[in-house]
């Protein structure tokens, strides 16, 4: 794709109906700049570019390939917008709360209970970190025989909830 900035700044400016002067001030630049980049001498930084754009209301592609600001945008663009969107299988998916039938649904496989319940491993990861920070604890404390009271009246029972005690530490 050809760049064609500077036919296409003269293009803008003129159908904006402003002088170079009034586009150089509105750039804060000098008029002498406008008219270096319009006659191909030098070439503005990408910044001087997107405020011109912004200025003369034309997208920045315009500028610098040509084209009309009003022509229609590419397939890429449609593409990206057509997902944006939502469409009648987005409305009926949220309206008939079909996002609900997929929660209620049976689990088939453990994908599909990682995929629901990923947040109850982070729990037990973290349970089991500080189950084994704890008894970890308490076995160097026994071994060293400096358990508190609560340690030493108590018996600790990790995984409680599952019934089974893995690891007890009795009162002597």
């Amino acid at each position: 794709m050809k760049i064609i900035f500077a036919e296409q700044l003269v293009k803008c400016r003129k159908e904006k109906q402003l002088s170079q002067e009034e586009l150089a001030n509105q750039l804060f630049i000098s008029r002498q700049a406008i008219s270096k980049w319009e006659t191909g001498e030098a070439e503005p930084d990408l910044g001087k570019i997107e405020a011109a754009a912004k200025v003369l209301d034309v997208p920045v592609e315009v500028l610098l390939f040509g084209g009309d600001a009003s022509q229609p945008e590419s397939g890429f663009k449609k593409k990206i917008k057509g997902l944006l969107e939502e469409d009648e299988v987005d409305k009926d998916w949220h309206e008939n709360h079909r996002w609900r039938e997929w929660q209620y649904k049976p689990i088939n496989n453990g994908w599909e209970f990682l995929a629901r319940y990923y947040w109850v491993i982070f729990g037990f990861i973290g349970m089991l970190v500080w189950a084994l920070a704890r008894t970890s604890d308490i076995i160097s404390a026994k071994k060293q025989k400096t358990l508190n009271t609560h340690e030493k009246f108590g018996v600790l029972s990790i995984f409680y909830f599952t019934g089974t005690t893995f690891i007890s530490v009795e009162s002597s």
